[in-house]
């Protein structure tokens, strides 16, 4: 448990080098998944170039910052003392199927050596305060397969599967005969 565990806004340039790197590290291990998924055999210098050849640390970024400043969106950091060490994203948003407003956990991420301390769950807590602020009956979050952390921390949290919403293929040829 952080004894100096405190939640503030983002300030984009003090937190650009940390939040910047969180969201490489946070790609990569999607990209890996996909890389492991699909039996390819991207080395990790390829799922470099894939990132920085289509530029998606630097788009990630920049969704950041515009939720930063989007009216229907939240971005709480959690530091220690005035190290940022975790962050969120929530955002509001209309669950179609169901036409209802809810409030979505869309990223959260704290630095790998500190979690374990509180962090997650201060951050999903704040998001849920928020969440309580706009009055909206239902939160979401939507969790990578892979991420035995934070299925655990959801779990913790009350939220459990409503659904699963991706399969994945690994051929887009089909070896079975025409219908």
């Amino acid at each position: 448990m952080f004894h100096n565990l405190r939640l503030s806004d983002l300030h984009i340039e003090r937190d650009k080098p940390v939040v910047f790197a969180w969201l490489r590290n946070d790609l990569r291990r999607r990209l890996e998944a996909w890389n492991t998924l699909a039996e390819a055999s991207w080395s990790e210098r390829d799922i470099d170039e894939r990132l920085d050849r289509n530029g998606l640390v630097q788009r990630a970024w920049h969704g950041l910052t515009a939720a930063d400043r989007d009216r229907n969106a939240y971005i709480v950091v959690a530091r220690d003392r005035t190290r940022a060490i975790g962050i969120a994203h929530a955002r509001e948003r209309v669950a179609a199927p169901l036409d209802v407003r809810l409030g979505e956990i869309a990223w959260l991420f704290v630095d790998p050596l500190m979690r374990g301390g509180g962090a997650g769950s201060r951050l999903v807590a704040a998001c849920h305060v928020w969440m309580r602020a706009r009055q909206l009956p239902v939160s979401a979050v939507t969790i990578h397969a892979a991420s035995n952390e934070a299925r655990n921390l959801g779990r913790r949290h009350g939220y459990r599967t409503a659904e699963e919403r991706q399969a994945v293929r690994l051929s887009n040829v089909d070896d079975a005969a025409e219908p």
